[in-house]
């Protein structure tokens, strides 16, 4: 709910996916994963073949200029320490985009928490294969509220 009441602070939109769109993600995802905007991956989350074909299905919807993905530095280190394989297949997946899929970029929202050795090991990741990371929800959409003044301005 705070992240939706920022983006319209910043004149941003949370549209809804397409129908087409959902029925894909419905087909994949698993029961109690959200398929809606903003979307949970709940059990999903640290499926990279999963968090891949969606955002590729979320990308591909026409709805949709830019992507947020929200990294839970606190769940994803407690993971971390119990399954090493998904610190390396989950960053993967985003990182391979190289910040943009279908040309929409793809931006990444991880706050700073107790982990923050671990953080800073996942930022520079994303941040050398072209992925913008913020650590605020605000900062990130204040910066997405002005790219979106721009263009509007623009002949």
């Amino acid at each position: 709910v705070l992240f939706a009441d920022e983006c319209f602070r910043q004149g941003l939109s949370m549209p809804a996916l397409g129908s087409e769109t959902q029925e894909q993600l419905a087909a994949v995802l698993s029961i109690g994963t959200s398929i809606c905007n903003p979307m949970d991956f709940a059990a999903d989350y640290f499926q990279p073949k999963v968090i891949e074909l969606a955002l590729d299905r979320i990308a591909a919807d026409a709805n949709i200029d830019t992507i947020v993905f929200h990294i839970a530095i606190d769940l994803y280190s407690v993971t971390v320490k119990h399954a090493e394989w998904v610190k390396k297949a989950f960053v993967d997946v985003l990182a391979s985009t190289g910040g943009t899929i279908s040309g929409k970029p793809l931006v990444v929202l991880m706050p700073h928490l107790i982990e923050d050795a671990l953080r800073g090991e996942v930022e520079q990741r994303l941040l050398r294969s072209g992925i913008a990371v913020f650590s605020t929800a605000p900062r990130l959409l204040r910066v997405l509220g002005g790219i979106r003044k721009y263009y509007e301005k623009r002949p």
